[in-house]
C-alpha cells in the first residue's frame, strides 16, 4: 500500500542527507481509510540539521524549539511539524515531559532499523514517490 504524500513532503523527503519519517495520525488516519491532513515528521538530525535542510527545499521555517527538537514550518499552505528522534518522560497526568533525551544519530539510525513506533504508527519517507506501508 502506498500512501499520498504531497510533492513538497516528497521533494524534502529527498533532499534530505538522513531518513525521513512520516509519523502519527497522519499514518494511522490514512490506514483507517480517513482524510489524514495533520502531518507530522520526525529524522535522526537535529533542528539545525534539519532547518538547513527545510530551507534549501523551499520551507518557510515559523518556529524552532531546541528544547523540545521540534521545527513548525510551511510550503505554502502545507503545513507540518518536525521533531527529532527524541524519548521523553511524563509525570502522570501531565502535557509536558519533565525530561527529554535527544537519540544521537547513530542510536536513532539503529532505532530506526528495528521498525521505530511513534504515536502508535510511523512510516519512512522513501526518496521516491509514494510512502511504502
Amino acid at each position: 500500500m502506498k500512501l499520498a504524500l504531497s510533492e513538497n513532503l516528497t521533494a524534502l523527503a529527498k533532499g534530505c542527507p538522513f531518513p525521513l519519517y512520516v509519523v502519527g495520525g497522519f499514518v494511522r488516519d490514512a490506514l483507517a481509510g480517513l482524510d489524514a491532513s495533520d502531518v507530522d515528521i520526525c529524522a535522526p538530525a537535529d533542528t539545525d540539521e534539519f532547518v538547513k535542510v527545510a530551507e534549501n527545499c523551499g520551507a518557510k521555517i515559523n518556529a524552532v524549539y531546541k528544547n523540545t527538537g521540534t521545527v513548525k514550518l510551511k510550503f505554502g499552505a502545507e503545513a507540518y511539524e518536525f521533531t527529532c528522534f527524541r524519548s521523553d518522560e511524563y509525570v502522570r497526568g501531565a502535557h509536558r515531559p519533565v525530561k527529554i533525551c535527544f537519540s544521537t544519530p547513530a542510536a536513532a539510525t539503529s532505532s530506526a532499523t528495528r521498525c521505530i513506533t511513534i504515536s502508535g504508527r510511523s512510516a519512512f519517507a522513501t526518496r521516491s514517490a509514494g510512502l511504502p506501508t
